[in-house]
């Protein structure tokens, strides 16, 4: 298989993570260091652990979405149908702008509940 076909495939599978974290977190109330959670996080150091739930749990459910259709579109054009250049390119570009979106927004819920 073809590296940038794994990729695709990959990516799906981030994106799902990334919603079932968010489950996770509005089910249990618990979060764990990782790929959404900074390492230099002090989870215990959280002035509002809840809150900061709260806060994250919508921005990185749209996030985990994007991620899923991004890698979703790459799928289709890869073994489905050959999607025309502009959507291909505009997937991308609404990727990025999400992921510089969210690593934003990130940043802004650690000042403000750590």
């Amino acid at each position: 298989m073809d590296f940038l076909k794994f990729m695709d495939f990959f990516v799906v599978g981030v994106g799902l993570y990334v919603l079932y974290s968010v489950y996770v977190w509005k089910t249990t109330g618990k979060m764990k260091k990782g790929f959404l959670i900074s390492g230099a996080l002090n989870l215990d150091a959280c002035k509002d652990l809840p809150g900061y739930i709260d806060f994250m749990s919508l921005k990185t459910g749209i996030f985990g979405v994007v991620v899923i259709i991004y890698g979703a579109i790459g799928l289709i054009n890869t073994y489905l149908i050959e999607l025309n250049d502009i959507i291909v390119m505009a997937s991308t570009f609404v990727f990025w702008g999400c992921l510089i979106w969210y690593a934003v927004v990130s940043s802004k819920g650690a000042k403000k509940f750590f």
